[in-house]
C-alpha cells in the first residue's frame, strides 16, 4: 500500500507514543477503531472497523511464502541480467585496448586564428 515513517508524540513529560499516518487514500478510515494483532518482533496486522471489539484473524502464512518465493526469482533474473551486460562490457573494453589508436587530427599551415585554418586544437 505504501510506506510512512513512524513519528513520536510527546502528550506528557516521560511519556512517548508511536505515531502512524495512514496514506491520503485511507482517509475514510478515520474514526474506527483500529485492531492491532502481532506476528512477531516487527510484524503486525491492523483491522479497521466500527466495533470495539474484533476476533482474532486468521493468518496464512502460505501468502508470505510465496510472495517470499516471486521476490527472490525476480531478484535473480536481474542478478543474471546485470552479469552478462558486465561480461558484454568487459568485451567491448578488452577489444578497444587490443586496438591501435586513431589520429584523427589535420595538420595544417599552423595558424588557429580563423576557423578551419591552423592545426586543429581539442575543443
Amino acid at each position: 500500500m505504501g510506506r510512512v515513517k513512524v513519528g513520536k508524540l510527546r502528550p506528557r513529560p516521560g511519556q512517548e507514543l508511536a505515531i502512524i499516518r495512514l496514506p491520503i487514500s485511507l482517509k475514510d478510515l478515520a474514526g474506527l477503531y483500529c485492531h492491532i494483532w502481532k506476528i512477531d518482533d516487527r510484524t503486525f496486522i491492523m483491522q479497521f472497523n466500527d466495533k470495539k471489539e474484533a476476533a482474532q484473524p486468521t493468518i496464512h502464512l502460505t501468502v508470505q511464502s510465496t510472495i517470499q518465493q516471486s521476490i527472490t526469482e525476480h531478484t535473480e533474473d536481474r542478478i543474471s541480467k546485470l552479469e552478462k551486460e558486465i561480461e558484454e562490457l568487459k568485451k567491448l573494453i578488452l577489444k578497444d585496448k587490443n586496438k591501435e589508436p586513431v589520429n584523427n587530427l589535420e595538420k595544417c599551415s599552423g595558424r588557429d586564428l580563423n576557423p578551419g585554418h591552423g592545426i586543429e586544437s581539442p575543443v
